[in-house]
């Protein structure tokens, strides 16, 4: 979104099925707040670069569920999921799409399915989705990146086929104080693939920057 930070920080990667089930419902409550958020951020940005240490990108979006078009949930580019709309009764449909964040197929958990098919079936949360979706097509944060000049750690798996690996770079390029860390055999989802992989690469951050 225009205006809104591209940050999203996993509290806890848990292991076990239940543990990822919770994980994607968290990200997709959180990506709706994001997104929220995004609507009034504009208006206290000014007040924010004095308590911002630092901000950490990493993507894992809303991408589940095909807009129509290329979308812009990443605030530069994100692949669309397909080139038609899903019915939405189709189990199969989701279940490809959620296989399809993850290099690792078996990633996608038959909970982590039931809970993305409950979603697209539940019909108020599929507007405010579309919706979401939709105003990040009409935005794109080209021009506000170099204005973010906190530290910003980027951590992005080399297999995205979401939002390709080509975007991180164009991230790393426009911010003007990243740092890029790449995780192999890694999709969408770096905190739920490789949750140890990233942690090691937050903390090295982290401490890089005494934050």
């Amino acid at each position: 979104l225009h205006d809104a930070l591209p940050i999203l920080v996993p509290l806890v990667a848990g292991k076990g099925v239940d543990a990822m089930a919770i994980i994607m419902g968290g990200v997709i409550v959180g990506g709706i707040f994001h997104a929220l958020l995004g609507l009034f951020i504009g208006r206290i940005r000014f007040a924010l670069p004095p308590l911002v240490t630092g901000l950490i990108v990493l993507m894992i979006g809303l991408a589940l569920i095909k807009v129509g078009i290329h979308t812009g949930s990443s605030g530069l580019y994100e692949n669309s999921m397909g080139e038609s709309y899903p019915k939405r009764g189709d189990y199969d449909y989701i279940k490809e799409k959620a296989e399809n964040v993850f290099y690792d197929p078996k990633i996608a958990t038959k909970e982590i399915v039931d809970e993305v098919y409950a979603s697209v079936n539940d019909r108020n949360k599929l507007i405010r989705t579309l919706a979401i979706a939709k105003s990040a097509i009409r935005h794109n944060m080209a021009e506000d990146l170099p204005n973010m000049s906190n530290p910003t750690c980027i951590i992005w798996g080399k297999n995205d086929t979401v939002t390709p690996p080509d975007v991180a770079d164009e991230f790393d390029r426009l911010l003007p104080d990243s740092a890029l860390y790449w995780i192999d055999k890694c999709g969408h989802a770096p905190m739920m693939e490789h949750p140890k992989a990233f942690n090691q690469h937050l903390h090295h951050w982290l401490k890089s920057r005494n934050i």
